[in-house]
């Protein structure tokens, strides 16, 4: 009897193998992207870090529930917790800096000379707007660091991808891209990036879930 549980552990261990070196490979990519963009958000150089920064977050957090199967589930709600705190904070400077763009295309491309005055008032009031959540966005910045969430993830993703890969993964199968496609479809057609596709990407190519039907 024992023997039999054994046996049938091991192959749903190795049947889940594909999809956790698949999401933790996905998740340490997000990860590293999270955290080279850290600096451009602190020190607002432009706004294409605040958006690359919110992005990897929003996917970080997309990817999480496919590791109930993987690790353990209170793991992946308080990962999934302190990354939606740090979202939060990036979102409203994200669309105050969309806000700043469109104010200044209209200024440049289409604004009338009547129009001119009240487009750059508004353009004043916004800036100011983003230079008062600066501040905001660093704290929620210094408390994502200070929890070492960053270090964690990364150790516990690195272990999880090793162990998989140990544990004979290579290919994914149907399990992968049934687990992928419902996350993706759930999300919003999110990208995914797998080992290995036999109907022809390579190693690492772009894939998206719901082509595989």
């Amino acid at each position: 009897m024992k023997t039999t549980r054994k046996t049938d552990m091991a192959a749903v261990t190795k049947r889940r193998a594909p999809l956790c070196l698949c999401g933790a490979r996905n998740s340490l990519h997000y990860l590293h992207d999270l955290m080279t963009n850290m600096e451009r958000v602190r020190q607002a150089e432009d706004s294409e870090g605040v958006h690359r920064m919110r992005v990897a977050s929003r996917r970080l957090r997309s990817l999480l529930p496919l590791f109930t199967v993987c690790l353990a589930r209170k793991t992946c709600e308080r990962w999934r917790k302190q990354l939606r705190r740090l979202t939060r904070a990036l979102g409203e400077v994200r669309d105050t800096d969309v806000k700043i763009a469109c104010v200044e295309h209209f200024l440049e491309h289409a604004a009338s000379l009547q129009e001119r005055p009240g487009g750059e008032r508004i353009l004043l009031r916004l800036q100011q707007q983003r230079q008062a959540l600066q501040g905001p966005v660093e704290e929620a910045l210094d408390r994502f660091a200070a929890s070492q969430l960053p270090e964690k993830m990364e150790q516990t993703l690195t272990q999880l991808a090793h162990a998989s890969h140990a544990a004979g993964a290579d290919m994914p199968g149907r399990y992968v891209y049934r687990k992928t496609r419902k996350v993706a479809l759930y999300h919003g057609g999110m990208h995914v990036v797998l080992p290995r596709y036999p109907g022809g990407a390579g190693a690492g190519g772009p894939y998206r879930p719901d082509a595989a039907r």
